[in-house]
């Protein structure tokens, strides 16, 4: 939109950019947690806040600031202690896994590495047959999938890792998973 008033006008809107920005961050946090949103428009400026936030200190602060306002829990550890089995299999589901976008990536890269029950209930739920309708509703840049990657990326773990893609290649090669470890 911004993009847009500057071709029309030939001018920068430097006293509402920010503002539209801010804006902007707030309704993709509302989407993250659930809220459906179908607006073309405002999914194609949602890369452009992606990017924003990742190279940009102070979009990225306040993103970080409205998540904690919405969901109160910061912590990884918190979100998902005392956690029943099902309860933790259902954080995966397409609709609540954005929640996962809340934590940084080495917090739940270390919950894989010390949360045996955590991690075998995702490795369970991810390879189990998707259909190509139901793997599109992912994000494969979502924060828990990339903490996995990282996760299996490790040193200790690169074993762990061509194991992991050897017995999903046999039997689950059209799992999540299989597609999350084969696109590096």
């Amino acid at each position: 939109m911004l993009e847009q008033y500057k071709q029309i006008t030939k001018e920068e809107l430097h006293s509402e950019k920010d503002k539209i920005i801010k804006q902007f961050i707030e309704v993709w946090i509302e989407k993250e947690s659930g809220v459906d949103i179908n607006d073309d428009f405002i999914d194609m400026g949602f890369d452009i806040i992606r990017d924003l936030i990742h190279e940009e200190e102070k979009y990225k602060q306040f993103y970080e600031e409205c998540k904690s306002k919405k969901y109160g829990i910061t912590d990884i550890d918190s979100f998902i202690k005392n956690k029943s089995t099902e309860e933790i299999r259902e954080t995966f589901s397409s609709k609540h896994i954005v929640r996962y976008n809340n934590f940084p990536i080495d917090k739940i890269s270390e919950v894989f590495q010390n949360n045996n029950k955590f991690c075998k209930e995702f490795v369970k739920y991810f390879s189990s047959h998707f259909s190509d309708d139901s793997i599109s509703k992912y994000d494969l840049e979502n924060c828990l999938f990339q903490a996995y990657k990282m996760f299996l990326n490790q040193e200790e773990y690169k074993v762990k890792k061509e194991e992991v893609k050897k017995a999903l290649e046999k039997n689950h090669s059209d799992s999540l998973i299989f597609q999350l470890l084969n696109e590096e």
